[in-house]
């Protein structure tokens, strides 16, 4: 063999795995058996346990020094991001006023009832399907729920009067409720 082992049949031969032509090289090449002797003092050093490696008292103080500067910048930067105590009062409010306006639309869910077959034809004409005296997007999400209940539909419902009421109805709503010159159906 006229090449010198790599590191690997290196800690091969180490570990009593080797070729005996890895063996019988590293026997006559004196660099090889250097690489191997370090090799061998490094993985004694490897097994070393931890505690039988000594810190020197001064980097210790440093490690310790350089601990607590930068624990301090960490609370000085949490300080520097700590809310003013003005806020406080409004972080309460901010739970109390998402629930009052679930609430609030809970309440008109409840309140917005399909559309009556006896509503006035002048107000289905229109598209005010609950009458309350305006086209808005109730109007139209009224007369969806109205279409998929087992409730009889009123002809007056029929807003593109082609004879039948049906999405195309409330699609026409939709639009006028959202429409910027508020026409109406």
């Amino acid at each position: 063999m006229t090449e010198h082992s790599t590191e690997l049949d290196l800690e091969l031969l180490r570990t009593g795995e080797a070729d005996p032509a890895i063996a019988r090289h590293v026997a006559g090449c004196a660099q090889c058996r250097d690489r191997l002797a370090r090799l061998e003092r490094d993985a004694r050093a490897l097994a070393m346990p931890l505690a039988a490696i000594e810190v020197p008292a001064e980097c210790d103080r440093a490690i310790l020094a350089l601990a607590r500067r930068r624990a301090g910048f960490v609370a000085e930067q949490l300080e520097r991001r700590r809310r003013p105590r003005w806020l406080r009062p409004l972080y309460a409010a901010v739970p109390l006023a998402a629930a009052a306006s679930i609430i609030f639309f809970v309440t008109l869910q409840r309140g917005a009832q399909a559309p009556q077959a006896t509503a006035p034809l002048a107000a289905a004409a229109t598209g005010d399907i609950n009458r309350d005296g305006r086209v808005d997007i109730v109007d139209a999400l009224l007369l969806a729920r109205a279409l998929k209940s087992d409730q009889p539909h009123d002809p007056a419902w029929d807003q593109n009067r082609d004879g039948r009421v049906d999405q195309a109805d409330v699609d026409r709503i939709a639009q006028a409720a959202v429409s910027l010159q508020r026409r109406h159906p």
